[in-house]
């Protein structure tokens, strides 16, 4: 018998700096110009799914991280911008795939090690 799981994301919410937050991006949802709704992003970890709400800094890293990536948002604290506004600052990195998790995500996609060999191989000479 199939066991159920009711999907309700948590909310991220830095307390500090230094607080981060690992996982894989599973979907990202663009800023509303109409209704002023901020981006989205969500991640999935050990510990459930979670959304982070969009904000200027973060909305300008994330536009280049994939859906599927593995990454950690570091929150680095507050600033104050020209305008005199308080700005939320925050890093983001994207684990870097090693050669075999390439390959075997290459194999994965193509269905044929045979491919991936051949390329491998012609890329040598």
């Amino acid at each position: 018998m199939e066991k159920w799981k009711t999907v309700e994301p948590e909310v991220w919410k830095p307390q500090k700096e230094g607080d981060h937050i690992m996982g894989i991006l599973v979907n990202k949802e663009p800023k509303d110009d109409t209704s002023g709704l901020s981006a989205r992003y969500y991640l999935e970890n050990e510990q459930g799914m979670f959304f982070i709400w969009g904000c200027a800094v973060l909305d300008d890293r994330m536009q280049y991280v994939k859906v599927g990536d593995k990454i950690r948002v570091t929150y680095e604290g507050a600033t104050t911008n020209k305008r005199n506004q308080r700005v939320n600052l925050y890093r983001v990195d994207v684990a870097q795939q090693d050669q075999a998790e390439k390959d075997a995500t290459a194999t994965r996609s193509t269905g044929s090690e045979e491919t991936i060999k051949h390329e491998q191989a012609d890329s040598m000479y």
